[in-house]
């Protein structure tokens, strides 16, 4: 195993299945797209877990953009064409370099991965943070008794993984036709923001008009149906039963909530390892921040092993 340096975070891969948009920066064929099989994500520090502050998808896009990992764009890497531009006499030849150093530090964004390939990515990022299963206890609406909901998200995830009933190929510049003639555009961040707002019908309406689909109401139920079979969103509802009562119980679960949810549940728990490594270590605020969440805490797990008592840090997270 590599061995890290303090505060150097460890990857891990994402694959996406329909992330063909074309992206900031990256020279490709005007009529072809080019087509991104994975993701390379880094592991969430306190500076991502700070940034968020709501469940929105503008906090969902920023935590994906700040996770992305690229070795050849690493901020303490000076890169060929960043030195040039120091070396180069010409104002105008440093302010051209300057400009493809900014393209390709922008060549993958969050909010042009489509809707499906986004879920996924915050799936991976909830299982890398806070582990597999998905935990809450919900209260019975009938009996009143409290009972646990526990299920794994590879599970999920595997089950959604089936083959559509919906025959269809994905074309050169990444848009998606079925057997039947239709064609669209998987809706992608970039869309969900344009429409972002409005009431929910014309925002329905725009968003599958940006795809390439005007319709009517009736139409739009068939390519909601389409859209799920072909690149389904973790956004589903689940049942279960009450082991007192039997009384059946519908459960919305949406990833991005949950995720977002679970670490602005935590931002406290940040706050007191802060302070523990600070006073422990006497580390700057900077130096902590840039610790991977699963290394922060066990250096803070490492402090309370010599305190007296029990702290409460625990690695629970709950809806």
């Amino acid at each position: 195993m590599e061995h890290k340096a303090i505060g150097q975070s460890a990857h891990y891969v994402v694959p996406l299945r329909f992330s063909s948009q074309q992206w900031h920066g990256v020279r490709a064929a005007p009529a072809r797209a080019v087509r991104a099989r994975e993701v390379r994500l880094r592991d969430m520090t306190g500076r991502e877990e700070r940034a968020v502050s709501s469940t929105n998808t503008p906090d969902a896009l920023h935590l994906i953009d700040a996770l992305f990992a690229d070795e050849e764009l690493a901020a303490d890497r000076p890169s060929q064409s960043a030195q040039h531009v120091a070396k180069s006499s010409s104002p105008r030849k440093r302010a051209s370099t300057r400009q493809t150093i900014a393209d390709e530090k922008s060549r993958f964004s969050a909010a042009d991965l489509s809707a499906s390939d986004r879920d996924r990515l915050m799936a991976a990022i909830y299982q890398r943070t806070f582990g597999d299963r998905i935990e809450s206890t919900l209260t019975c609406a009938q009996c009143g008794n409290p009972f646990d909901l526990d299920f794994s998200l590879t599970a999920l995830t595997r089950s959604m993984d089936a083959e559509p009933s919906v025959a269809y190929q994905v074309l050169e510049d990444g848009s998606i036709e079925t057997s039947d003639g239709l064609r669209f555009r998987i809706p992608t961040g970039n869309d969900e923001l344009a429409v972002a707002g409005l009431p929910p019908e014309e925002a329905t309406s725009m968003l599958y008009e940006r795809c390439g689909y005007p319709a009517t109401a009736m139409e739009t139920n068939h390519f909601e149906a389409v859209l799920d079979e072909i690149a389904p969103l973790i956004d589903l509802d689940l049942t279960a039963s009450c082991p007192e009562c039997g009384e059946a119980h519908t459960i919305e679960f949406d990833i991005q909530s949950f995720l977002l949810g679970a670490i602005l549940g935590t931002q406290r728990q940040l706050l007191t390892s802060i302070h523990r490594l600070a006073s422990a270590y006497r580390w700057s605020l900077d130096e902590i921040l840039s610790l991977a969440r699963n290394e922060r805490m066990r250096f803070v797990e490492l402090i309370e092993e010599d305190l007296p008592g029990d702290s409460g840090y625990g690695r629970s997270v709950s809806v």
